[in-house]
């Protein structure tokens, strides 16, 4: 698990920046639902199951990128009832600005469904917040949720 998330941390400094900068870090892109098949299967996807495989704060980077956090958040892959997309609310606390508006695609790894959420933070102040994570269907239909809750002492 810790070689895993090390690698996703890594895509802080990988080929997807797009804009040069030593500080670009890779994040999930928005979904695009199929609508058209949206009359297809009545099958919702099942209520996700969130691990958090780790958590990077300002300053755990040293002089580079030192006011960037990095969340990443697993959901395994369930064949079966798999998502084609998540998305991320907060449902309480108050913590800078990490989830997008919108569902968001995983990066597909090791039987899992990767998300990397980063934000800017001028120090590490502790974090705890709840999350509520909603399953989508390709067609955009909404299937299960759950809320899991994030905790980490700052720094």
């Amino acid at each position: 698990m810790k070689s895993t998330f090390l690698f996703i941390s890594l895509l802080v400094f990988s080929a997807f920046s797009t804009d040069g900068s030593a500080c670009s870090i890779f994040t999930n892109k928005a979904a695009k639902f199929h609508w058209s098949l949206f009359s297809g299967s009545k099958k919702l996807p099942s209520q996700p199951t969130v691990e958090i495989d780790g958590i990077i704060r300002a300053g755990d980077m040293g002089d580079v990128c030192s006011d960037v956090a990095i969340l990443t958040l697993t959901i395994p892959i369930d064949t079966i009832n798999s998502a084609f997309a998540y998305k991320f609310e907060l449902v309480s606390g108050d913590p800078e600005p990490i989830f997008r508006d919108q569902p968001v695609l995983p990066v597909l790894r090791d039987g899992k469904q990767y998300f990397i959420f980063r934000w800017i933070e001028s120090r590490a102040l502790p974090l705890d917040v709840v999350v509520k994570v909603t399953a989508y269907s390709r067609s955009g239909k909404q299937g299960g949720s759950t809320n899991f809750k994030i905790s980490d002492a700052g720094r």
